[in-house]
Order: structure tokens, then sequence, then C-alpha cells
């Protein structure tokens, strides 16, 4: 079955054109309800289960209404255009602020009553043979060595479907190892930084 058959899909838009928006700053505005979280590495990182230290994130403040500036989905499949990696979104950063794709990434949404999970598809994009395959086919050189995803080429792709039941626990499974994984790293990052403090503190004594 083609995913061309089972999605929907959208990519970002590039910076400057976000900019032709409105205002982008480095910190949340207290006084303005409309702004929008830029959807950028440490945001994906984080999202695809690993553990991220400093998010670094960027704000948009819109100056006017665009049917362009469209929030993600909570819940939909995000595609780093770089690394061919997926990730599920939560839609909103933990400031309830809705994120906003950009240009290195694409979103994909699961088609209402289809066959298809979309927490299923982002173990089969992430981690099947099936779907590497064609993921390398689908990679286009740009310049002289970086490789960039053609987002449009995933519509192509096969996928071979479970049932509706085991697609969702195949899918809950996943999110959960992932989460699992993200809280390992924290920890070990923490047990890293605790031990450098007492060094420290051993060499001032």
């Amino acid at each position: 079955m083609k995913l061309n058959d089972l999605v929907n899909l959208r990519t970002g838009e590039i910076i400057t054109r976000i900019e032709k928006r409105g205002v982008i700053n480095d910190q949340i505005q207290p006084s303005t309800s409309n702004q929008l979280h830029l959807y950028e590495k440490a945001t994906f990182t984080k999202e695809a289960g690993f553990y991220v230290v400093d998010a670094s994130p960027r704000y948009l403040v819109p100056t006017k209404i665009s049917k362009t500036l469209k929030p993600v989905e909570l819940g939909s499949m995000i595609v780093s255009i770089m690394s061919t990696e997926s990730a599920i979104t939560t839609g909103f950063d933990a400031n309830q602020i809705p994120y906003l794709l950009t240009a290195n990434y694409a979103e994909i949404t699961v088609q209402p009553d289809g066959p298809l999970d979309v927490g299923y598809l982002n173990y089969w994009f992430n981690e099947t043979d099936a779907a590497r395959r064609q993921l390398e086919l689908a990679n286009e050189v740009k310049g002289a060595t970086i490789k960039r995803l053609n987002v449009t080429k995933i519509l192509d792709f096969d996928i071979t479907l479970p049932d509706m039941a085991e697609q969702k626990r195949i899918g809950q499974i996943y999110q959960n190892a992932l989460t699992i994984r993200a809280l390992e790293q924290e920890q070990t990052q923490l047990g890293f930084q605790l031990t450098v403090a007492k060094l420290a503190k051993r060499g001032q004594d």
C-alpha cells in the first residue's frame, strides 16, 4: 500500500519567509497571545526521544494573520529532512505555545478513520529495513556532499500494515521506549554533572 493513500504531507517555511510574517524573539513575550514556537533542531531532538540540555527556543510574534502560519497538529508525525528520522509531536511546548513548522521539517498526518496508526508509522519510519531502503533512495545530494530528503517521495513509499490493534500496540511500546531512553540519558547527564561538581569541590578543599 502506498503512503499517498494513507497520509497527508506538508513542509515547513524557510526562516526568511517566516521573518516577513512578524518578529522573531528568543524570549516569550508575556503580553502576546498569538506567538508561535519555531520548530527547530532542539525541539525535534527532544520529541524524537533524546535528552536535550539547552533548547535555545525562538518565537514568532506575527504582525498579521496568514494562512501559511499553520501550527503543527497535536500527535502528527514530524520528519527531519536532514536526518530522515521522525518523531511524534506534542503540538505545544511546555508553556502551551504552539509549534510552527520550519523548512528542515515536514509534517505527516494520517487520514481520519484510515487503516494507519501514526504511532506505528513513526516506528516503521525509524526502525524498519523497508523504510530505510526507501529513504535512502529518496535522499538527494545538494551541493557537494549534503544529502536532503526529497519529502514528496515519501508519498510513494510502500508499507505493509498489520491490523490496527497490532499497530497501536507496536506504536505505544515504541513511544514508551523512546521516553525511557530520554529519561536514562537525563539520569546519565545529571550523574556526570554531580560527579564533576564533587571533583570541583574536592579541588577547592
